[in-house]
C-alpha cells in the first residue's frame, strides 16, 4: 500500500519545500517514505536517520498567525555533510541561495508570498565526524487566501 501524506496546509508547504530543495540539486527526494542510497543527499522530515553520512532534515518549528490572517511559519533546513566541512559549507550555500530571499513562490499547491534566511549556525561535528549546519528560515504567506484554500 502507499502512502499519501494528508493534504493540509503545513504538510504541502513541507513537502513542497523537499520538492524544491530536490529540483536545486541540494538534495534528493523520493517522496514522504522514500528510501536512499548512501550516494543519495536525502531529504527527510523532523529528523535525519542516524546511519545517513548526509542528508537534508526539514522541519517546521514555530507557526506565528499575525493579526491580518498573514501566517508566519518557521522551518529549520539541517543539512549534514559527511566529514569534510567544505562540502558542508557548499550544501549549506545551495540551500541558502535556493530559498533565501525568493518571492510568491508555490510549495505544492500553497503560495507563500516571501522566504527568508532568519539565522545560520554551523554545528560542527557529530559523534561519527559528520558535519552538520542549521539555517532557520520564515515563511510567509496568507494561510487563509483563495490561492491557499
Amino acid at each position: 500500500m502507499t502512502y499519501t501524506p494528508p493534504d493540509t496546509y503545513t504538510v504541502n508547504m513541507l513537502t513542497g519545500l523537499a520538492d524544491v530543495l530536490n529540483a536545486s540539486g541540494a538534495g534528493v527526494y523520493h517522496g514522504p517514505t522514500g528510501t536512499y542510497t548512501s550516494a543519495e543527499r536525502g531529504i527527510y522530515f523532523s529528523a535525519m536517520p542516524p546511519d545517513a553520512v548526509q542528508g537534508i532534515s526539514i522541519t517546521r518549528y514555530l507557526d506565528v498567525p499575525d493579526i491580518i490572517a498573514i501566517n508566519h511559519v518557521r522551518v529549520q533546513v539541517l543539512t549534514r555533510a559527511g566529514t569534510n566541512p567544505l562540502d558542508g559549507e557548499a550544501i549549506t550555500d545551495l540551500v541558502r541561495d535556493t530559498l533565501h530571499d525568493k518571492n510568491h513562490v508555490a510549495l505544492n499547491g500553497v503560495h507563500v508570498d516571501r522566504i527568508r534566511l532568519e539565522s545560520f549556525t554551523p554545528l560542527g561535528p557529530d559523534d561519527n565526524g559528520r558535519f552538520e549546519y542549521s539555517q532557520n528560515f520564515t515563511l510567509t504567506g496568507n494561510r487563509y487566501s483563495v490561492q491557499n484554500p
